[in-house]
């Protein structure tokens, strides 16, 4: 019965995440992790998260995260979750409760161009660019500490661009400068966190 789908591929799940109730939602959630079912898709492919997401419904997103649920899934359109709250400004839905990380945060561990153009497209996004995680790092302190990621640079620019700021301080008192690695793509992240090339 819990992997049942109607016409348009809904389980209860799905229905239930739609009609913002919680706590049927995390019962049913709590049944379909157990038989590997959080993740079943409707006919547009989404998953009980991505509605939830949409929906800008964090109480349960946080739920489904709990239990499991995917965080990567693609809809038809090829939207995650991080898509769909980069189009929607829904900044804080997906947050992380054991680190704190925001969707700004999860984009920044990818140097994720597509997703960092929508959020900061986003009119709010000065709000939320120096948020930090619970150990203190923002954005900024994420992506200067990648290994010589392709997007690294031009992540950096972009965030700072927008308000980054790269006198935040994390938890250990370091900068995002502290956080660069050697090489040739450090070098140039350096450049860019002293306020060099940022809008070149």
């Amino acid at each position: 019965m819990l992997n049942m789908q109607d016409g348009d591929g809904d389980t209860f799940l799905h229905i239930a995440v739609a009609k913002g109730r919680r706590a049927l939602v995390y019962v049913l959630a709590t049944k379909m992790a157990r038989c590997g079912s959080l993740d079943m898709k409707e006919h547009n492919g989404q998953t009980a998260l991505q509605i939830a997401t949409a929906t800008n419904q964090h109480l349960i997103v946080r739920d489904l995260l709990e239990h499991g649920a995917q965080i990567n899934t693609r809809d038809l359109w090829g939207r995650s979750p991080l898509h769909v709250c980069a189009e929607k400004g829904h900044f804080l839905s997906l947050q992380d409760l054991k680190s704190g990380r925001t969707c700004l945060h999860m984009a920044s561990e990818e140097a994720n161009m597509e997703l960092f153009n929508l959020f900061l497209d986003q009119s709010s996004s000065l709000s939320f660019i120096n948020v930090k995680t619970f150990s203190g790092n923002t954005a900024l302190h994420i992506v200067s500490s990648l290994q010589n990621h392709k997007t690294q640079v031009e992540a950096v620019k972009l965030l700072m661009r927008n308000g980054a700021d790269p006198s935040t301080r994390n938890f250990e008192n370091e900068l995002p400068c502290h956080l660069v690695t050697d090489g040739p793509v450090g070098d140039k992240v350096r450049h860019v966190l002293k306020g060099k090339y940022v809008h070149a």
